[in-house]
C-alpha cells in the first residue's frame, strides 16, 4: 500500500510516496501491541515488587511490536538525491550521481531481505521494502545496488532515469 504524490518542484522530476506495510501486517502488529498491554498490566498487577523486571517487559512486549505497528517508509526523490526515511529512526541520502541505471523488478520484504524496512543483503544490495510487490532497482557504480519497494515502481523508475539524465 503506498501514497504517492508527485513533489511540486518545478520541473515535475520530483517524486514522493510514503510506503505502509499490509493491512494484514498492520492488523497483526496491533493486535499484538493490544496483547502485550494486557500482559504488562498483569506483571505490574502480579509483581510489583520487581519493577525492574516489568519494565523490562513492558518495553519488549509492547515497544517493539508498537515501533512495527507505526513503522511506514518514506521514498523521496529530488533532481540530485534520493532520500530513503524509515519512519521513526532512520534516513539515508543517495547521490543520485553516483547512478548506473535504474530497473523495474519485484521483491519481497520477507524472503529477499528477511524483514520490512531498510535491510542489507549482503553482497552490497541494501532492500528498502514495506509489502512485497512492484520494486526500482537502482544500480550504483561502486557497485551498491538500492531495492525500493514502492506499488508505483514504474513511475519511481521514470523519474529516478529523468533525474539522472538531467545530470548528464
Amino acid at each position: 500500500m503506498t501514497e504517492g504524490e508527485a513533489v511540486s518542484d518545478g520541473d515535475g522530476r520530483g517524486y514522493r510516496a510514503v510506503l505502509v506495510t499490509s493491512r494484514r501486517f498492520r492488523l497483526l502488529t496491533r493486535s499484538i501491541v493490544a496483547l502485550g498491554v494486557v500482559l504488562s498490566a498483569l506483571l505490574w498487577t502480579f509483581r510489583p515488587e520487581q519493577p525492574v523486571a516489568c519494565a523490562v517487559a513492558t518495553v519488549v512486549l509492547i515497544g517493539v511490536p508498537g515501533m512495527l505497528a507505526v513503522s511506514r517508509g518514506v521514498v523521496t526523490v529530488t533532481p540530485e538525491t534520493m532520500r530513503l526515511t524509515a519512519f521513526p529512526i532512520f534516513r539515508k541520502t543517495v547521490p543520485l550521481d553516483g547512478v548506473d541505471s535504474v530497473t523495474v523488478a519485484t521483491a519481497d520484504p520477507w524472503r529477499d531481505y528477511h524483514g520490512l524496512g531498510y535491510r542489507l543483503a549482503g553482497n552490497g544490495e541494501v532492500g528498502f521494502l514495506y509489502d512485497r510487490g512492484p520494486a526500482v532497482r537502482v544500480w550504483m557504480r561502486g557497485g551498491r545496488v538500492y531495492v525500493v519497494g514502492d506499488p508505483d515502481a514504474e513511475r519511481l523508475a521514470s523519474v529516478l532515469r529523468s533525474a539522472i539524465a538531467g545530470r548528464n
